[in-house]
């Protein structure tokens, strides 16, 4: 039973650092939700064995909660249940009740009065915080249900937990003097949060009775040196001893075989690890940020390990996975900036994603016969890497595999290959030579983008996807081949390579894509095939065409097209345009002549602005609209123009010399 006590309002900025999810160890209960309901003012989730109280809707200011919704009893209050509820002056929990949930009633300023029944076991961080009940308790242990311990209220340095405590809550969480505890014979557990974030926490005695370790229990211990777990522990939760920069070692007992993720997260001076003989799962985020870590032996038992699993143990310079090992998550090392030599399973039949994501000191690299597909990223930054090794039977290179690998040269793509995944090889600087096999039918967006050393590309007949940008950036390329088989060249396949000479397109293609030849400067000449019916904004512009054709199936010349192409002298138009967009030839200073076709309709604004060597242009009968300044900064400039035509009151209207055609 709980007693009532009458306090003054506690603000709710008691609450203002709280760490969501961090409960209380709760009794075993089967995990899956059979269904959500509601009962007057009551939302709940039903399990195989009660209910659990998700949401109190009401306003009653006293409150008592029933034993039972839809027919179950209830077992549970759950998270956030009753938060800031500030109407609420007292509640009285239900007989059979096991649970409260994690800040189920924080923020509740006005409760005074809680009636707890003997069967709670549980209490969850910050289950009552900023409630005048729990922050206005006296003593020094505050104990609650089936005694719980829910608060320790002193100043000691050294606590010893009295013998009649039977569940160990949250009681300790942020306490920041206790450097010594002794628990008491009998406790069957450390419960979640037991000790978060107890920063001056040097040691911990636990008996040997307790058979689980919660989550979070020691989070941010960061003094504790060392964890002696006893015998019997079978099951550690998640982040149990994240951030306890001060450990050095730990020994798991062989029992601990169900361990959390993040168990020993960011213990940077962590050096060694003794896991359990028959462990069968390394949990994700398990060493992720153990700087210290040099080595691990991981037991032939183990058949999977988390993601994330060593990110960023710097200290790691070989690891050997077990062959055991059958499933291997994403960026396991990542970031372990030290490694140069991993082994991973015959077993495996793909690189996971990110998997040796930033390992910098990684120089070569023999793909595993078995493997199938290299995932995102996998290689992502290893920017020592010289030389891979890939295998046949490789069908697939995911996005971002090999990009930013800065030290690569060379690398053999296998025949089985089928698909190179978007940015792929970005950014691999050192590039100069890749053989794209027969079988590849599809490469992605940015698949070698800013490859600066690659001279020569060839694309084989079978591929028939490729992506925008796939070229881009590729300073050193000096000639392409573009295959029948595509129809469409992408948005800026070939932006900014300043080296490109010679290009041959096919007459398959039907359109170019926007800024497919951007920056091209080098490019004087190119063949636009008359299949190509589409020409998107920018396509040509900054490029150093000197003459070309628009070809006879594309009706427009779009904004930008040739925009600042300086070397341009001579344009040809087919009878077929009907559009010149804006800028299309913006300062184009080399142009000395025009023949605008007799079937143009529009010419947009700026389409030949400085274009400074312009004397004469003919504007023909069939134009509709011409903007004002189509024509732009081009002094001495004269037209002749039909009588009552556009093109006559384009030239009255801004005042420009012209003749008019009798």
């Amino acid at each position: 039973m709980g007693k009532k006590i009458t306090a003054l309002f506690v603000s709710l900025a008691m609450l203002c650092i709280l760490f969501a999810g961090c409960a209380a160890e709760a009794p075993a209960a089967d995990p899956t939700v059979l269904e959500s309901a509601s009962e007057g003012d009551y939302e709940y989730d039903v399990y195989e064995n009660g209910v659990t109280v998700t949401k109190y809707g009401g306003t009653e200011t006293e409150v008592v909660i029933p034993a039972s919704l839809g027919g179950k009893a209830v077992t549970a209050i759950g998270e956030k249940a009753f938060f800031s509820n500030t109407a609420l002056t007292s509640v009285t929990l239900p007989e059979g009740l096991l649970s409260v949930g994690t800040q189920a009633f924080a923020g509740c300023t006005s409760l005074n009065t809680v009636i707890m029944p003997a069967t709670v076991t549980s209490v969850g961080l910050y289950a009552f915080s900023g409630t005048v009940w729990y922050e206005y308790q006296e003593g020094e242990f505050i104990v609650a249900g089936d005694n719980v311990l829910i608060k320790y209220n002193g100043d000691a340095a050294d606590v010893t937990v009295p013998s009649s405590v039977k569940h160990l809550s949250c009681a300790f969480a942020d306490n920041e003097t206790v450097q010594t505890v002794t628990l008491p014979r009998g406790l069957d557990a450390v419960g979640e949060g037991a000790f978060y974030n107890c920063t001056a926490l040097v040691s911990v005695s636990i008996p040997s009775s307790v058979t689980a370790i919660g989550r979070y229990a020691f989070y941010g211990c960061e003094k504790l040196s060392a964890a002696v777990l006893p015998s019997k522990v079978s099951r550690i939760g998640e982040y149990a001893f994240s951030g306890c920069a001060s450990l050095t070692s730990a020994s798991l007992p062989a029992s601990a075989l169900t361990l959390g993720e993040g168990l020993f997260h960011g213990c940077t001076a962590l050096s060694s690890v003794t896991l359990p003989k028959k462990l069968a799962s390394i949990p994700a985020y398990a060493f992720a940020g153990c700087t210290s870590l040099t080595s691990l032996d991981i037991p032939a038992s183990v058949t999977s390990v988390g993601d994330s699993a060593f990110y960023g143990c710097t200290g790691l310079t070989y690891f050997k996975v077990p062959d055991t090992v059958t499933s291997l998550g994403e960026g396991v090392f990542a970031g372990c900036t030290a490694l140069a030599s991993i082994g991973l399973p015959a077993s495996l039949t793909a690189i996971p994603a990110n998997l040796f994501y930033g390992c910098t000191a990684l120089a070569d690299y023999t793909v595993p016969a078995s493997i199938t597909e290299i995932g995102g990223g996998a290689f992502y930054g290893c920017d020592s890497l010289k030389t891979v090794t890939l295998p046949e039977g490789l069908t697939k290179i995911d996005e971002y595999a090999f990009s930013a690998c800065t030290a690569l040269r060379e690398i053999a793509l296998p025949e089985s290959l089928t698909e190179i995944g978007d940015s792929a090889f970005y950014n691999c600087e050192s590039l100069v030579g890749v053989t794209i096999p027969a079988s590849v039918v599809r490469i992605g967006e940015n698949a070698f983008c800013n490859c600066k050393s690659l001279a020569a590309f060839e694309l084989p007949a079978t591929v028939q996807e490729i992506g925008a940008y796939m070229l881009s950036g590729c300073t050193g390329l000096a000639g392409f081949t573009l295959p029948e088989s595509i129809t469409v060249l992408p948005e800026a396949f070939f932006y900014g390579c300043t080296s490109l000479s010679s290009v041959t397109l096919p007459g398959s293609l039907t359109e170019v894509g926007a800024g497919a030849f951007y920056g091209c400067e080098s490019l004087t000449a190119l063949d636009i095939p008359d299949s190509v019916s589409s020409i998107g904004d920018a396509a040509f512009s900054k490029s150093g065409l000197v003459s070309i054709a628009i070809p006879a199936s594309a009706s427009e010349v779009p904004s930008n097209a040739f925009f600042e192409c300086a070397s341009l002298a001579s344009v040809t138009f087919h009878d077929g345009v009907t559009s010149v967009g804006s800028q299309a030839f913006y300062n184009c200073g080399a142009l000395t002549a025009l023949e605008l076709p007799e079937g143009l309709s529009v010419i947009g604004a700026n389409a030949f602005s400085s274009c400074d060597l312009l004397t004469s242009v003919a504007l023909p009968e069939s134009l509709t609209e011409i903007d004002d300044a189509a024509f732009a900064q081009i002094d001495g400039i004269s037209f002749e123009v039909y009588p009552g035509s556009e093109g006559l009151a384009y030239c009255t209207r801004n005042a420009l010399a012209h003749t008019v055609i009798s």
